[in-house]
């Protein structure tokens, strides 16, 4: 576990743990740091316009053009639009661990002119790349920053300048629809915490975060929709990725959202994106739904914080990836420490 040895800083005033840790807190609880930045979006309701505006941002690209392709349903759509001379990129995990892989379904949507690369995720290169990402960013990684980075490495190598990725796919357009099934703000919290990491059971002074789902709470219910599309799941940390790395970020989805109240208890998770595909690919079906095959659990399984700010009695409570998300932030506030970084307050939502 060398790679996942931290050097602390012995003088620091962050190491006394009655130091209030506000964005830490709120990293842990929304896994992104505030405040986050407004985006401009364009409003879609049908299928059409969803499709048009994908088109429009992939053949506005000047440049070579990349593409994440994994083998799911949204970057599927999206490498249609792909110029020949492209190239596709999907992510396998691990050392013999062939169940880690989804080159052969991503395959199905490679178009012809399109080269199709696998880029191999080792365990050693996933924890280099998750310090050097640290480094670029100044900003603790989300779970999977480190395999985009390894892509965006390779990518650069072969000439592209432009990558395009289905990040923002899920938020936009009716994903994560555990969140919809029950809207009250006592659910919407235990699904967040249940997600993510609660701040509480991790540092030793965390400060109150419930401030964020209390802006999105009107008469006890939450606008999910909205929420997703202003916090999300992991803020920017693709585009950021991409970008630190030397490459300029294309992300259809994130750039425009569903202009109408979503019927995901009529409809079901994602059904605009579903619609979308049906028109994209009228005689073919989506790749069965594969979570981001990341062997988390292995790679994490013998992780304890040492820094003082952490409190290490409720580290049974996570699984791999979120135990990945207290590595994250420590390797960052050992980095903030030995590099005399500053960082944002945390005290308000949006950048002013």
């Amino acid at each position: 576990m060398s790679h996942l040895t931290h050097q602390t800083a012995s003088s620091s005033q962050e190491m006394t743990s009655g130091v209030p840790l506000r964005n830490e807190s709120l990293y842990l609880m929304y896994r992104r740091f505030f405040p986050i930045h407004r985006r401009m979006v364009s409003l879609v309701t049908t299928p059409e316009e969803m499709q048009d505006h994908c088109s429009d941002k992939i053949a506005s690209v000047e440049g070579r053009v990349g593409i994440m392709l994994s083998g799911g349903m949204d970057s599927a759509m999206l490498a249609h639009f792909l110029p020949k001379g492209s190239i596709a990129y999907t992510l396998e995990y691990g050392e013999d661990e062939t169940a880690l892989s989804e080159f052969d379904q991503a395959a199905r949507f490679v178009p012809l002119g399109v080269e199709h690369k696998k880029i191999r995720i080792t365990r050693a290169s996933f924890f280099d790349m998750a310090r050097e990402l640290t480094l670029l960013k100044r900003e603790p990684t989300v779970p999977h920053d480190p395999a985009i980075g390894l892509a965006a490495r390779q990518a650069l190598a072969d000439g592209i300048t432009h990558m395009v990725t289905g990040v923002g796919a899920d938020g936009s357009f009716g994903g994560f629809g555990h969140f919809y099934k029950d809207v009250s703000y006592a659910a919407f919290r235990s699904n967040i915490i249940k997600q993510f990491v609660a701040p509480w059971d991790v540092l030793k002074n965390p400060v109150p975060v419930d401030w964020v789902i209390g802006h999105y709470t009107v008469n006890d219910k939450v606008d999910v929709q909205t929420y997703l599309g202003d916090v999300g799941t992991e803020g920017t940390a693709v585009f950021d990725t991409l970008q630190a790395c030397g490459l300029v970020p294309v992300n259809p989805y994130s750039s425009m959202r569903f202009g109408a109240a979503l019927d995901i208890a009529g409809r079901g998770g994602k059904y605009p994106l579903k619609d979308m595909f049906a028109l994209i690919y009228p005689d073919r079906k989506p790749n069965k739904k594969m979570a981001l095959p990341v062997p988390y659990g292995p790679w994490m399984r013998d992780y304890i914080p040492t820094r003082p700010e952490f409190r290490t009695d409720r580290m049974d409570r996570f699984g791999g990836k979120n135990r990945y998300q207290i590595y994250a932030l420590e390797l960052y506030m050992d980095m903030r420490a030995q590099f005399g970084w500053s960082q944002p307050t945390g005290d308000r939502l949006f950048m002013q």
